[in-house]
């Protein structure tokens, strides 16, 4: 027993039936009743002593609870009379501010932080020892939890050093709960996030934590671990990055053992995605992983790739997209998503870059399979199409297209599509470019009328044989290059086959007055 206080004058005979009661038979309410008239009896009568005597008779109440922890006889009790120890903490703690003087340099709080910490230990093993099942409250009197103030015990355990304070911290956790939902309504009760923001580092991993809550997770069966705890937590023990296992197959795996919404954790996870990524933190294969494992939500796909898109250089973001189609199949609105981001980086790219990344596309596509190919062909024309929409005539481009360069566009689109839709995109925009952009606005009509011919001929000779030129060129096109200068004029493709090529021409059949003017 600690003797660090005077033994005369003897305890009041309050204070001796305090230090003897510990070595009764009662517990749970009856007890704590017990404690609360013995501690309101000496609340009276401590007030007429003076303050050396009010000190001994605290250190007597202290040392009999301290050895408490250590008798035999009462060491078994104690599981049964948790609500009593807190009420006599928090009762020390109000001692300890009428003693403090009196103690000068010595901290009357040393031997109640002893206490505490000896408190803490045995909540731990039996915490341990029953699975979670104990320690829990016996009373429920209002006003009396408050006064314990479990709560303000997990306060200072800020970092979690190892298993034992993480083992602390849960049964604090449990006992702060359900002391919280007597103590507060519905709308102030205890939260996780609330426990847990108060942890700032942990020398344990996020899986470690996680692990051991689900060890003892009976004990939380009415206030399980949630979602903005575990993104809090992570943000703490974020996994270092390991090129051989994916931090987000981790939470993944976490999130399954905690019976949370994956959805609902991918989207609040977002914030410390975009914080990493634009860190550069994460590995390749590791994100694409997860875009792939994202993809049955489309939403939370896009969400996940524009902040891929936007943060992370032009090449890796390539090579993502290429990433994507092997051997997966992607939905339309993934496609969209796609589509949408990477026609929002690209469009300012480097022409020959640009060219470069669409034939490395090319070349993959043999690797794909015939179920995906379709898919992957209209994301790729829908690419080409937003660029070569932003550069054939946009001026604030540094770069326009060339001629040269939109044929060899109309090349490389030509060899990847499965249908040869000509009247659609990239094509339709490719042909309108080259062909119906007479040149400048000093040429007079007749000028500008054959300069439309000749383009006619050249992009003819520029297409493959097996496909009509007619098919390509748009009536409306027409209309409105020639339309306002003659009366309408109409095409007709002739094509004549020798044993060495194929001849094409465009025959003109124009009104007798056109021929006259001209």
């Amino acid at each position: 027993m600690h003797q660090d206080y005077n033994q005369d004058p003897p305890p009041l005979d309050t204070v001796a039936r305090i230090v003897n009661i510990f070595h009764e038979d009662t517990i749970g309410q009856e007890f704590f009743d017990t404690v609360l008239d013995l501690f309101t009896t000496f609340d009276r009568t401590n007030h007429f002593q003076d303050r050396a005597m009010f000190a001994n008779d605290r250190t007597h109440i202290l040392n009999s609870i301290l050895c408490s922890f250590t008798a035999a006889d009462t060491l078994p009790k104690i599981q049964d009379r948790i609500d009593s120890y807190f009420y006599i903490c928090c009762r020390i703690d109000e001692y300890d501010i009428r003693v403090r003087p009196y103690y000068q340099l010595w901290s009357a709080t040393g031997h109640n932080k002893e206490l505490r910490q000896a408190l803490h230990n045995f909540l731990v093993q039996i915490f341990v020892e029953t699975k979670g099942a104990k320690p829990k409250l016996h009373i429920n009197d209002k006003n009396q939890l408050k006064k314990m103030d479990i709560r303000e015990h997990l306060v200072n355990i800020t970092t979690i050093n190892n298993e034992d304070t993480l083992l602390t911290f849960l049964v604090l956790c449990k006992l702060s709960f359900q002391s919280s939902m007597i103590v507060d309504d519905n709308q102030h009760r205890l939260r996780w996030i609330d426990v847990v923001s108060k942890l700032k580092f942990s020398q344990l991993t996020l899986q470690q934590i996680i692990t051991t809550y689900i060890d003892y997770k009976e004990a939380f069966n009415e206030f399980t671990f949630d979602i903005p705890a575990l993104i809090h937590l992570i943000t703490i023990a974020h996994p270092l990055p390991n090129a051989n296992y994916s931090p987000f197959s981790t939470f993944m795996h976490l999130v399954q053992n905690l019976s949370l919404s994956s959805e609902m954790f991918y989207e609040q996870f977002l914030d410390i995605f975009t914080l990493r990524i634009r860190n550069q933190y994460y590995y390749f294969h590791h994100v694409g992983d997860l875009l792939r494992a994202l993809k049955s939500r489309e939403t939370l796909f896009g969400k996940y790739f524009q902040v891929y898109s936007t943060w992370i250089n032009e090449d890796e973001v390539w090579k993502m997209f290429l990433y994507l189609f092997e051997n997966t199949d992607l939905s339309e609105m993934v496609q969209n998503h796609l589509v949408l981001n990477l026609a929002k980086r690209f469009p300012t790219a480097d022409i020959d870059k640009f060219y470069h990344d669409i034939k490395s596309a090319q070349n993959r596509l043999e690797t794909i399979t015939s179920v995906h190919r379709e898919s992957y062909v209209k994301v790729l024309e829908a690419i080409i199409s937003a660029f070569v929409d932003k550069h054939r005539y946009n001026t604030r481009y540094c770069y326009p297209l060339t001629e040269q360069q939109l044929k060899q566009f109309f090349r490389l689109a030509l060899s990847l599509s499965l249908t040869y839709n000509l009247k659609q995109p990239p094509y339709s925009l490719i042909i309108e470019r080259l062909v119906f952009k007479t040149g400048a606005q000093s040429h007079n009509k007749i000028q500008k009328m054959q300069l439309l011919f000749e383009k006619l001929i050249d992009f003819d000779q520029n297409l493959p044989p097996t496909i009509d030129p007619a098919l390509a060129i748009r009536d409306e096109w027409l209309n409105l290059r020639l339309h306002s200068q003659y009366p309408p004029t109409r095409f007709v493709y002739d094509r004549q086959e020798t044993s060495r090529r194929s001849h094409r021409k465009w025959k003109t059949i124009h009104r007798r007055h056109f021929l006259t003017k001209r």
